[in-house]
């Protein structure tokens, strides 16, 4: 009896020992450490390097990849943390030559010299860099000139284009306002932008449209409500819409951030009126993070389709 029960008693600890090792391999085999984007059959891709705003509060500020045919060709905003996510991603930017500003604020164009910087270390040849954003206004520069205060002669960075591998920068200048028409103003390699403008107060701001081979993903940019008929003709049945989510329906935000931005149910309501298949909010707030049911079901009354909150080194491969 004894022998029987130490035999068993022998076996039971094997067994427990050989349990805990599936239990351990399966759990880290399931772990998601966000390094490297997954390949996807999606065409075009969204991969955002930052979701936040301007604060400190945990995330990177407003910066977006998109990935065409798995490759970091668009750069969307390069907001304050943008060149960090990149490097923890291990993304390979080579050919990372088409650049778009939605606004020259802080929060959304920090990073470029960096990531400008990263592109041409260890390259052969001139690299290029097609450079886009909107114009003028008083107290904020256009892209050229944008562009020619980090880059030029007598810029910040004047030092950088010759740097080792020459760059070069082709840019353009965008019209901005509510008066502002669809504009396309790229159209290579089966890749066609399209831009109109929005309201970010004094803040010269435009949303963007990428097509590519049948699918589509816009940007709104900050924005508030007056940009609304703008954004639903732009967003005109898009497979995903990225808008930027920075207060609350109700009282909580400053009175400059309620005046810039666009509240959840208007965002609901633009999403729905464009149809368009899925919605990403990024630009997060504090103030929109600690209230994520609340959105959601603000968005929700409104629009029924899919809602999502940008995470930082996330990818959104477009749903079939």
């Amino acid at each position: 009896m004894i022998k029987h029960f130490k035999n068993w008693s022998c076996w039971y600890r094997r067994f427990c020992k050989l349990l805990q090792l599936i239990l351990v391999y399966s759990f880290f085999s399931n772990v998601s450490y966000g390094q490297t984007p997954l390949p996807s059959n999606s065409p075009i891709e969204l991969l955002v390097l930052g979701s936040g705003g301007p604060r400190a509060e945990g995330r990177a500020s407003s910066s977006n990849i998109l990935l065409i045919n798995g490759k970091a060709v668009v750069l969307v905003d390069a907001g304050s943390g943008a060149f960090v996510r990149s490097g923890e991603l291990k993304l390979n930017i080579d050919q990372l030559e088409l650049i778009f500003f939605t606004h020259f604020h802080i929060d959304h164009s920090a990073d470029f010299p960096a990531l400008a910087k990263t592109r041409a270390q260890g390259r052969t040849g001139t690299i290029t860099f097609n450079v886009f954003g909107p114009k003028e206004n008083i107290g904020h520069p256009s892209a050229n000139q944008f562009i020619a205060q980090m880059f030029g002669p007598g810029g910040i960075f004047a030092y950088q284009p010759s740097f080792g591998t020459p760059e070069k920068f082709i840019v353009t200048d965008l019209p901005f306002g509510l008066d502002t028409q669809l504009l396309v103003i790229y159209d290579q390699q089966g890749l066609k932008v399209t831009t109109i403008g929005t309201n970010h107060g004094p803040t010269p701001s435009v949303a963007y449209r990428f097509d590519y081979q049948g699918r589509s993903i816009v940007f709104s940019g900050d924005t508030n409500p007056s940009a609304q008929d703008n954004l639903i003709k732009l967003s005109k049945n898009a497979d995903l819409l990225v808008f930027n989510c920075a207060i609350l329906d109700d009282a909580g935000s400053t009175a400059q951030s309620s005046n810039r931005h666009t509240p959840p149910k208007m965002i609901g309501k633009i999403a729905h009126e464009a149809q368009v298949k899925q919605l990403v909010l990024s630009h997060i707030m504090p103030i929109v993070d600690r209230a994520k049911d609340q959105v959601i079901k603000s968005i929700g009354s409104i629009y029924s389709g899919k809602v999502l909150f940008a995470e930082d080194k996330k990818t959104y491969p477009l749903e079939p």
